[in-house]
């Protein structure tokens, strides 16, 4: 089974909906509801599973929990985790920009200045690397 059938097999047990007014309020017969509970079928799209939530009366958090289960069965959970951590820096990143990050100690800007790193044209190539390992050091290895 997975996450999506998991998550909906609970919720029909907590709210007690019936399986076949559930797949009649989608527009589904009943034996591919049965297939989605089951987790041998995800549902055919975003809105099918809008309505499922609708029928269920999701309360908000638990509609988010159930789209973001959808997502993850149909693209597998490291394309959507990777994809919301870029949607989130996109998001946060307007906030970020009236902030100074230092991503070099002091130390290591005056170690650049003594080694003739002026602009990034002058820095040694020794210099540059290091800037570029710094740079990739602020973003977590996997996204």
């Amino acid at each position: 089974m997975s996450v999506f059938s998991d998550l909906l097999s609970e919720y029909i047990t907590m709210k007690d909906v019936g399986v076949y007014p559930l797949s009649q309020f989608c527009g589904l017969d009943r034996s591919s509801m049965y297939k989605i509970i089951n987790g041998k079928r995800n549902p055919a799209g975003e809105d099918v599973v809008r309505k499922m939530a609708q029928f269920m009366q999701l309360t908000p958090q638990e509609k988010t929990d159930f789209m973001d289960a959808f997502y993850i069965a149909q693209m597998g959970a490291e394309v959507y985790y990777r994809r919301k951590a870029v949607g989130e820096l996109i998001e946060t990143f307007s906030r970020r920009e009236g902030r100074k990050e230092h991503i070099f100690s002091e130390m290591e800007v005056a170690k650049l200045e003594l080694s003739g790193g002026g602009g990034a044209e002058q820095l040694p190539f020794r210099a540059q690397r290091m800037c570029g390992m710094r740079f990739y050091s602020c973003f977590p290895a996997k996204l």
